[in-house]
């Protein structure tokens, strides 16, 4: 089974869980090269401890992240750690894209790669969560 447009093996997005997230050493390389990799000073080197604060974030949307194997997920999440894009706000919203550790998912999860939530999606987290 895995992922689909409304659930994960089953499993409503809301209902999966997620008790932990893992940044491999390859992964964390590709989170903290992201603008070099880029080649663009709109980009953000993310640490891997703000995509995992987001990834784990309660209040994250969860969805599809459509990926080609259908074993990812798609967590829009805030991490308060990370610099605030904006005056005024705590920390910032990540797109982060994560696999499970086992299969079916246990709870466990491992990042694969983050970034600076999108317009769209940075609406749609604080539409969902108007206080933060």
């Amino acid at each position: 089974m895995a992922a689909s447009r409304d659930n994960y093996d089953g499993v409503p997005y809301e209902l999966l869980p997620r008790d932990s997230a893992e940044v491999t050493p390859v992964s964390a390389e590709h989170l903290r090269t992201r603008r070099e990799r880029k080649e663009s000073e709109h980009e953000f080197n993310i640490e891997p401890e703000w995509a995992v604060e987001a990834a784990l974030d309660p209040a994250a949307l969860l969805g599809d992240g459509g990926s080609t194997s259908r074993e990812s997920v798609l967590v829009i999440g805030r991490s308060t750690s990370a610099p605030p894009l904006q005056y005024g706000e705590v920390g910032r919203v990540l797109a982060v894209y994560v696999i499970p550790a086992t299969h079916p998912p246990d709870g466990r999860w491992f990042v694969v790669t983050a970034w600076t939530a999108g317009r769209r999606q940075w609406s749609a987290y604080w539409k969902e969560h108007p206080d933060g």
